[in-house]
């Protein structure tokens, strides 16, 4: 890893074909190493994949890889997402790689540059060595470079991290819920045996992975990622949570779930973990006093829904036959959560802002709870305060005596329901153009990108 001009972290990575590419080791996404990650190919973009959040980005040109459905909505392709991560142009000559460090315009990938929590990491994980260049002794992916102007293509590669567990355990299905027509709500069992003993231990916020009984494009056993919706303090026992899926048109995984997946069907569950979370370490939440402001998008609501159920629904967790009170998950998230371990997180109570988008009315999940929320919220029982603001993109399907926004979200109504939106971290979950282009619109503004902490899924 070579250090900037400016002090952010840049990595250096060597391919098999040997060829050399540097980009911020931060991820634009939510800062995380990608001197952790492994080099991997999508058609013929070869890519670092973040590990925190698994996000594909072209090592020559920084831009965001992805598979999505093509115009007509029946087959999957390769897209871009245009350029995400700053990179570096890199010079090899007799052997030595040099790296000119290029600080020109603005990156998404800004933000996250100099953050200590991304660049801490030192080591690349489990990434195999490349033969170097002429007689080296070859440079893997990650290795990582102490001098600020050159990167010698050698020496002895830093150790290497193996994943403990790629498998918590299996879960089974104990009830349904349809949403609305496009989504469903799972209640998931863990079943014995039980790597973290009988519970699922998580951090509101957070995701959990599964492997379905399907394969995917490359003959290998389908996985999916979705968010947990439910949150550890209960109402539901420790070894139960809830996930909320939409149905994506020609998405094998969703379209699974909806039309096969049931009560008593079974799934294996590989990992639970993400950093969208207002209890993982973050000290911009405690600088701006906990004043969040919430910003969701369709079914990007659900990893916000679990945060607020955190803080405003009833704390009655039920307990399993599990004696046992604390535990640990191979992403460092949520020991045994009970209520205090998530309201006395941080110093202040919470206050929050959620603007929350849809195209109609009949979209909207959750909507009597929310407003739940923010009936309760402020009073001696709950003293986090929410503020829910509703809006609709469809002004023709909107209902006689509508109070919320008719138009797409934008800073003019940021501004409006939020006044004090430069005092505020963002958590933003949303389509991914509905999010770039308020991002860009709080960059315009002057808004810190730092204090914008995003999740992207497929919508």
């Amino acid at each position: 890893m070579v250090k900037g001009s400016d002090g952010r972290n840049i990595a250096v990575f060597h391919t098999k074909d040997d060829k050399f590419y540097a980009m911020d080791n931060a991820c634009y996404h939510h800062g995380g190493p990608l001197l952790n990650g492994p080099i991997t190919k999508m058609g013929d973009h070869v890519c670092v994949k973040c590990p925190w959040h698994g996000y594909l980005l072209e090592l020559e040109t920084g831009n965001g890889i992805y598979m999505g459905l093509s115009a007509d909505f029946k087959t999957q392709e390769i897209k871009s997402k245009g350029p995400k991560q700053r990179v570096h142009q890199v010079v090899v000559e007799a052997n030595i790689v040099y790296i000119m460090c290029d600080l020109g315009g603005n990156w998404e990938s800004d933000g996250y540059a100099k953050m200590e929590l991304a660049n801490r990491d030192t080591d690349s994980g489990s990434i195999s060595v490349h033969s170097g260049i002429g007689g080296s002794n070859g440079v893997r992916s990650g290795q990582v470079f102490n001098n600020n102007n050159k990167a010698a293509a050698g020496g002895a590669p830093p150790k290497q991290k193996q994943k403990v567990a790629s498998k918590i355990g299996d879960v089974k299905c104990i009830s349904v819920v349809k949403e609305s027509d496009y989504v469903k709500t799972f209640t998931l069992r863990l079943q014995p045996p039980y790597l973290h003993q009988n519970i699922v231990p998580h951090f509101p916020g957070q995701y959990a992975t599964f492997t379905l009984p399907l394969e995917d494009n490359t003959q290998q056993p389908m996985r999916r990622t979705w968010t947990i919706s439910s949150h550890p303090n209960g109402p539901l026992p420790k070894n139960e949570f809830q996930i909320t899926v939409k149905k994506i048109p020609n998405g094998a995984g969703s379209t699974f779930m909806h039309d096969q997946f049931a009560e008593g069907s079974t799934l294996a569950l590989n990992e639970v973990d993400g950093n969208f979370s207002l209890w993982l370490p973050n000290d911009l939440i405690e600088k701006n006093n906990c004043k969040i402001l919430m910003i969701a998008g369709g079914v990007g609501i659900t990893p916000l829904m679990s945060m607020l159920r955190s803080l405003f629904a009833p704390a009655t967790s039920t307990s399993t036959t599990t004696t046992t009170t604390t535990t640990s998950s191979s992403s460092g998230g949520g020991a045994d959560a009970g209520p205090s371990k998530f309201k006395n997180a941080h110093t202040s109570p919470f206050d929050i802002t959620l603007l929350y988008s849809e195209k109609r009315e009949d979209l909207l999940l959750f909507r009597k709870e929310l407003e739940e929320f923010e009936q309760k919220s402020g009073t001696a029982s709950c003293p986090h305060k929410l503020q829910l603001f509703l809006n609709l993109t469809n002004r023709n399907t909107a209902p006689i005596g509508w109070q919320g926004g008719l138009t797409r979200l934008s800073m003019d109504i940021i501004k409006q329901v939020a006044p004090d939106y430069w005092k505020r971290v963002v958590f933003m979950c949303a389509p991914e153009q509905m999010m770039r282009s308020l991002k860009q619109q709080f960059g315009a503004c002057g808004f810190p990108m730092a204090q914008i902490i995003t999740e992207e899924f497929d919508f």
